[in-house]
């Protein structure tokens, strides 16, 4: 494993992470911002193994749970392949347990940890989808420049994955926005990490 990979950990974290990547074998793949997940389990990837992806953008805190999400979903599928569904409870047990595991060892800092173990206790499919946790996390972004989609006025242009959006219309937990250049409409979480555009 290439050392800059550690980097996207929490220092503190690295002895048990180091732990988990010589116990499992897999890919681990390290991606650009991507608006529709944090991470992603895929059981057979481009080299025939199984395939972890964490997006590059998130802070080592949010870094850390999503990788033990997406290596519970490697464990369960070692264990029980597609008898089980992908977040049932064989799933949400595990991952609870890997999350006060970590809290355990005091990894994460003393204003998150009650989130953070509130979270554990029923995890859902998405750390973003707890809006408890996911505005306690994100008090450790470093781009300080970024927006969640949900904060930016109708009507308001912005870019993620360097494209550029219009805010069209808000659902329940989604915006229908339009992209600029192609005018396709897409459905985007309010929770998505924006950068407003004022030209």
């Amino acid at each position: 494993m290439h050392a800059q990979v550690w980097t996207y950990f929490p220092k503190e974290s690295l002895p048990y992470v180091k732990r988990w990547f010589h116990k499992y074998s897999f890919d681990f793949v390290i991606t650009p911002h991507r608006t529709s997940k944090y991470g992603d389990f895929r059981p057979i990837g481009k080299n025939g193994i199984p395939q972890i992806s964490i997006n590059e953008s998130l802070n080592p805190y949010q870094f850390l749970i999503t990788f033990t999400h997406e290596l519970t979903h490697l464990i369960i599928w070692l264990r029980h392949k597609n008898s089980v569904k992908p977040h049932g409870p064989e799933w949400k047990n595990l991952f609870s347990e890997g999350l006060i595991y970590l809290l355990k060892k005091n990894i994460f800092p003393e204003d998150i940890k009650e989130d953070v173990y509130q979270y554990a206790l029923n995890p859902t499919a998405s750390s973003a989808s707890s809006h408890v946790l996911f505005s306690a996390l994100r008090k450790y972004n470093t781009d300080e420049n970024k927006l969640l989609l949900k904060e930016i006025p109708i009507n308001k242009k912005f870019k993620v994955n360097n494209k550029v959006f219009i805010v069209k219309r808000k659902l329940r937990t989604r915006y229908l926005c339009k992209e600029v250049f192609s005018g396709k409409e897409y459905y985007i979480s309010g929770l998505a990490e924006v950068e407003i555009v004022d030209k």
